[in-house]
């Protein structure tokens, strides 16, 4: 089923099937909401709060976060003030 979740926008979706939160993207914001599940598959969105906000969170194609397993930490690209880098390194066979 297909809900719509945000009537201001949002982009780059993920779920903590831990804590049941949806996260999403707005801008330069992480915000979530609680979602609770139904035992007839019906499930109730809570309220969208921010989770954290950073002006310097830029978006790129693809995904600019994700969070850890744990849902405990989260991980976004942000612009610095200098970037004078044109070096790529690759790793291969990282474990």
């Amino acid at each position: 089923v297909r809900t719509q979740f945000s009537f201001n926008g949002g982009e780059e979706p993920k779920y903590d099937s831990i804590h049941r939160i949806l996260y999403y993207r707005d801008a330069n914001k992480l915000m979530g909401a609680s979602l609770t599940f139904g035992a007839d598959r019906t499930f109730k969105i809570g309220e969208a709060k921010v989770v954290f906000e950073d002006e310097d969170w830029i978006n790129f194609p693809g995904y600019s976060w994700d969070m850890s397993p744990d849902g405990q930490r989260f991980l976004i690209v942000r612009r610095t003030s200098a970037m004078t880098s044109s070096e790529i390194k690759i790793s291969q066979n990282f474990r």
